[in-house]
């Protein structure tokens, strides 16, 4: 019964999408950035560096708090204070383009989105933001446009997931890009490459309730009446060492949207959610039940009769598959401190899943972590011993093998007899051997200067935003290099100057590698 009872929630067919693109002419969109005057379209690059200097560096929220982080987020803001848009004319493009959005988002009839220009944001070469959720920045939000200025650039791309699905936006050159999506899915902005991603971000507010859609007629109603009752009318399954159990008082679906406290209601369910809750009201009317939205933690429990094994399992890969994702997200980062120690901070619950893989005999799901672990998969070395050794204290030297550890012992007694093998730095070897994570014309220069072991001092002539991107590159990757502008002449000189930190660094890696060889 609670199967068919899914069953009909799933087969009520999601009306729209969570996301969508438009792209439209840009006649109707005049603006002025104050600082800058009129923004010519498309956006010249000159254009958009004079944007990045009136601009402050682009803050992101984390419930109810508001961050500065390049290493979660790397671009420029300005706030919609400092922009003027031509409204009247405006409204002719954004009014036709929200209509069509709200039916690609499963807006019912009498029901419409509501925009609110919140910033303009610019990112340049080597900018990025990293995977996250949109928080609610006024009471009913529900959602954010983005309206892609046409500019040239490579990189950049807009990437929206929700649960299984994902998709990709990139701009245009030549015409405008609209891209709306529901504000609780999961989205990020991939590095730039080369040239300026210009946008204007909106809020999404709704105008009328998600709940003014037909009633649901026919057999669909019908069918999840009759399994309604069915459930309601059957006594629980008999258990070993358990009183039995009379017929279930409540039935809970969880929905397929986030939502917050203030942001829950039956007016505001998005998409899919709209139309299953109307089912389940009305199913709720014909048989005298009450029904209510409510926010839940879910927490997943088994038993060890029946089906446990496969129950485990199932909790081993979901509990994996999110910290696989955000290992991969810090390692997409610059590798800072702040970096390692996240990534450190992951290798006790490692050790405790793959010790869970071994009880519920998933072979699999051990190897998966494994592999993941490895420097072959662009893993930290420090990471690794970190894990070994993590391990190791908890147990006897079998529990490597135990877990499948062997591989990683491997791997990282490679990678270390490699290290050691490296020659000892002579006096004037200035050389850094650090891969950026930015490939731009400037990080390019920057790399050519890192890796010349003659060179220690670099005097570089550069614009204000220049100098900031490679400002944030070095602090990013924590380079030993000294950065100060040099305030004379047009345009000011930035004058890079490697430390003696490199060669010190370089003796305490080589000491810490025999150390951990014969430990």
């Amino acid at each position: 019964m609670l199967e068919e009872i899914v069953r009909l929630l799933v087969d009520t067919a999601a009306p729209g999408a969570f996301a969508t693109r438009r792209t439209e002419r840009a006649n109707d969109l005049h603006l002025d950035v104050r600082g800058v005057g009129p923004i010519p379209i498309p956006v010249p690059a000159m254009v958009a560096r004079q944007l990045c200097s009136v601009a402050r560096p682009a803050r992101y929220g984390l419930r109810d708090q508001t961050l500065l982080d390049e290493r979660v987020r790397d671009g420029w803001e300005i706030g919609k204070r400092q922009i003027k848009i031509d409204a009247r004319r405006w409204r002719r493009t954004l009014d036709p383009q929200l209509v069509q959005i709200g039916r690609d988002l499963g807006l019912p009839g009498g029901c419409a989105f509501r925009a609110e220009l919140h910033n303009m944001l610019v990112y340049g070469p080597g900018q990025f933001f990293a995977p996250h959720q949109d928080s609610e920045k006024a009471d009913g939000m529900i959602g954010t446009l983005v309206v892609a200025l046409p500019s040239v650039f490579k990189g950049g791309a807009l990437v929206i997931e929700h649960h299984d699905e994902k998709v990709s936006y990139r701009g245009s050159p030549e015409r405008l890009s609209f891209v709306a999506f529901y504000a609780d899915c999961h989205h990020e902005v991939r590095p730039v490459t080369h040239g300026y991603r210009v946008v204007l971000t909106y809020n999404l507010f709704l105008e009328g309730g998600t709940d003014v859609r037909r009633p649901v007629v026919g057999k669909p109603l019908e069918a999840m009446v009759r399994s309604v009752r069915a459930y309601f009318e059957t006594p629980g399954p008999e258990r070993q060492w358990r009183p039995p159990e009379g017929p279930p008082d409540r039935l809970v679906y969880l929905l397929d949207h986030q939502y917050t406290q203030k942001g829950l209601s039956w007016q505001a369910l998005k998409n899919g959610d709209a139309a299953r809750a109307a089912l389940i009201r009305q199913v709720a009317a014909q048989l005298d039940c009450e029904v209510a939205l409510a926010l839940a933690d879910v927490h997943e429990s088994w038993s060890c009769e029946d089906d446990g094994q496969e129950l485990v399992q199932r909790l081993v890969k979901s509990l994996w598959s999110s910290i696989e994702k955000e290992i991969r997200s810090l390692r997409a980062q610059p590798p800072s401190s702040t970096t390692i120690k996240a990534l450190l901070a992951k290798n006790k619950p490692i050790v405790g899943l793959l010790a869970t893989a071994v009880i519920a005999q998933d072979a699999g799901v051990q190897k998966s972590i494994v592999d993941e672990l490895t420097t072959v998969k662009g893993h930290p070395l420090r990471c690794g011993v970190h894990l070994l050794r993590t391990t190791h204290a908890g147990g006897s030297s079998g529990k490597l093998h135990a877990l499948g550890l062997d591989i990683l012992h491997a791997d990282c007694t490679r990678t270390l007899i490699r290290l050691l093998a490296t020659p000892v730095r002579t006096a004037n070897d200035w050389s850094i051997a650090m891969p950026l994570h930015c490939r731009c014309a400037l990080c390019k220069k920057l790399a050519s200067f890192l890796v010349a072991g003659d060179q220690r001092q670099l005097d570089w002539p550069l614009a204000n935003d220049k100098r900031a991107h490679v400002h944030q590159i070095i602090d990013g990757h924590e380079l030993p290099v000294t950065h100060q502008t040099r305030r004379t002449g047009r345009p000011y000189t930035l004058v890079l100057c490697k430390t003696k930190t490199l060669s010190i660094a370089r003796r305490t890696s080589a000491r810490n590698g025999r150390a951990i060889s014969h430990g």
